[in-house]
């Protein structure tokens, strides 16, 4: 008898790093979209729509394989755009948040922030597999926070994280407050992409009264003044519900890796300690014994099907059960009950879970001749191709000539014949020849068949453990509830423990904490 259960959970230990890139590069649509307005256009180039912007800077369309595409050129110098450089060969994509579809459509998007600058002006562009972004300020040159961000690895290569005391994240109550307030219906699906906790540059504001995600999707960040933005969704499908990143972030900053753990207390340890020794003296009273084990595993399996307060895991051992035998679910209680010999040899549940079990174990002639010979009577030839299916058609040739000539007796051939059925259901099963082959010649030459089917009880008492109970109960989840009553386990009691530098009243000790729990 092997052991089934797991002595002890594991501990549950969680570590994990958040860092942040520079990832001002949008791909697909923009998460908000501005009113679209004309802009102010210029002399077409080759029959082409131009536009002119007060900023230096002609829109064009460019004829390309999928269709007319808008690039931006400088056509005069200007102080807010003399530190970018646009290439010709670079897709504009997005101005302001907004898809640009044409020339003048992205020349409105740039004078409308021209005449009422309200932070930086985003522009999103693309040449072939890759993106670039550009922040465009209303200090132009002469303003310290002018700064153009190309390619998302260069980005990331070369950005270092803002220090802690510079970023501005709000302060801890002030978030959680405002979480507070975000309503998600239980269930409900998952929500349109937000951005949270920040106001997007270049993107419409949105209500914080809406704000609240848990599945993040991309981070923006203003490289001169630290303001950051994590765009992403809500799925309630998550235990941890409303995230609040802006403060995981303050708090990885003051830590860089932290780790959680759900530890046992140190009362629970020692009693689990003494759980384990006693586990393994019953499973070792199991081996030693056979009465023992049947028992221990009579009494597992009767609680699992007959006690209705342990409906999660008796759901469970059906449904391994079901899925090994192959058989429905509603069967698995008569198939115990051949198993465990509580069915008399025979019957309709001795039948069924023998052969289902030699079918598991890849003998399916043995499984044949099972139920060939429960209706043997009424079916005779299928009785006979049976036994010829185990090969013992020259075994019975034999014994019928040597009864005609008188040189054995009818109780010597029944016994041979017996011997040599059940030596042909074990090689079919796999068992090695070695470890029967002389009982059974014992057996022949004394007559004595019993001893042989003692021999192979035992064979198929560890066929059934190695084949059967072993992948049904190997790695089967059993509840605290089962164990306690089963095997009396004490209670397990769990504490929260933070490690380098993570603050136990953080919110991302309270995000690890949501998610093991």
């Amino acid at each position: 008898m092997q052991s089934v259960f797991a002595p002890a959970p594991r501990p549950l230990l969680h570590r994990a790093v958040l860092a942040c890139a520079l990832l001002l590069g949008a791909t697909g649509s923009a998460p908000q979209a501005l009113a679209q307005r004309g802009g102010r256009p210029t002399q077409a180039t080759q029959g082409l729509p131009a536009a002119d912007t007060s900023i230096g800077l002609r829109l064009k369309t460019v004829p390309s394989r999928n269709g007319n595409t808008v690039v931006v050129e400088k056509i005069r110098p200007d102080p807010r755009t003399a530190r970018i450089d646009f290439k010709s060969s670079e897709v504009l994509t997005h101005v302001r948040g907004e898809l640009v579809t044409s020339p003048d459509q992205a020349a409105q998007l740039i004078e409308d922030w021209a005449a009422r600058p309200d932070g930086p002006l985003a522009m999103f562009f693309h040449q072939g597999k890759s993106r670039r972004s550009v922040l465009i300020f209303p200090g132009g040159a002469d303003d310290h926070r002018q700064a153009a961000v190309t390619g998302r690895r260069a980005a990331a290569a070369r950005a270092a994280p803002p220090a802690a005391a510079a970023t501005p994240v709000p302060t801890r109550a002030g978030t959680r407050d405002r979480r507070a307030r975000a309503t998600h219906a239980p269930g409900a699906g998952v929500h349109e992409e937000i951005a949270d906790p920040w106001t997007v540059p270049g993107l419409v504001p949105r209500s914080a009264e809406g704000s609240g995600i848990n599945v993040l999707r991309r981070v923006f960040i203003d490289p001169a003044t630290g303001a950051v933005a994590f765009v992403g969704h809500y799925d309630p499908a998550f235990a941890t519900g409303p995230v609040d990143y802006s403060t995981l972030l303050h708090d990885v900053l003051r830590s860089p890796a932290p780790s959680f753990s759900l530890e046992p207390t140190e009362a629970t340890k020692s009693a689990l300690a003494g759980f384990v020794r006693q586990f393994d003296r019953q499973m070792a009273a199991n081996l030693s014994d056979t009465a023992a084990g049947k028992a221990w595993l009579t009494s597992l399996f009767n609680q699992l099907l007959t006690n209705p307060a342990l409906e999660t895991d008796r759901r469970r051992f059906v449904a391994r059960g079901a899925a090994l035998l192959g058989v429905p679910a509603e069967e698995i209680p008569a198939s115990v009950r051949g198993m465990l010999n509580q069915a008399p040899p025979g019957s309709p549940e001795w039948i069924g879970f023998w052969s289902r079990c030699y079918e598991v174990v890849g003998a399916p002639a043995a499984a044949a001749y099972i139920r060939a010979a429960a209706n043997k009577d009424n079916d005779p030839a299928a009785f006979s191709a049976s036994l010829a299916g185990l090969g013992l058609q020259p075994v019975i040739d034999d014994l019928r000539a040597r009864l005609q000539s008188g040189s054995l007796t009818e109780a010597q051939a029944g016994v041979r014949l017996q011997v040599e059925l059940l030596g042909a259901i074990l090689r079919h099963c796999g068992v090695p020849t070695p470890r029967w082959r002389s009982a059974a010649d014992r057996a022949i030459q004394t007559g004595d068949f019993e001893s042989f089917s003692a021999v192979v009880d035992d064979l198929n008492a560890n066929l059934v453990r190695e084949r059967v109970i072993g992948p049904w109960l190997h790695g089967l989840v059993f509840t605290e509830q089962f164990l306690r009553q089963q095997h009396a386990m004490p209670a397990l009691e769990s504490q929260p423990v933070c490690r380098d530098g993570l603050a136990p009243d953080s919110e991302l000790a309270r995000t690890f904490l949501a998610a093991d729990w």
